[in-house]
């Protein structure tokens, strides 16, 4: 933010400057942060399951599910690349934040789509 908080008027300080700044982008920030955390945290499970013994894996049960967004490709024939990025962020948030509130673990986003997997099939649906 230094380069771009230059004082525009003799006598105004360096925060008068960065605050109104710092409000402007403090929810693009907000968005990026807990989408990077989210990713962070996809990857650590990844590592986790990786990481367990075959053994504690083979004899585990789990329900798998998969949702997509019905319609999407005529969507991106319509929609502007802005609109797209912000409906598969929207879509990817709103399944993560379900998944999790019914007791699932996300698995995978790959954009208008997720898998996840719940402990048993009434969890899952």
């Amino acid at each position: 933010l230094e380069g771009l908080t230059e004082p525009p008027e003799p006598g105004m300080t360096r925060t008068e400057v960065t605050y109104p700044l710092v409000e402007l982008l403090l929810p693009e920030l907000q968005e990026f942060l807990v989408y990077v955390w989210r990713r962070q945290l996809a990857a650590a499970t990844g590592r986790v399951v990786q990481a367990a013994d075959d053994e504690e894996m083979v004899d585990r049960r789990l329900a798998v599910g998969f949702a997509d967004l019905v319609g999407f490709t005529r969507l991106t024939r319509r929609l502007e690349e802005e609109e797209l990025g912000e409906l598969v962020e929207s879509f990817e948030t709103t399944a993560a934040d379900l998944v999790a509130a019914h007791g699932g673990r996300l698995i995978k986003t790959l954009g208008d789509e997720v898998l996840f997997a719940a402990d048993d099939a009434g969890t899952a649906a």
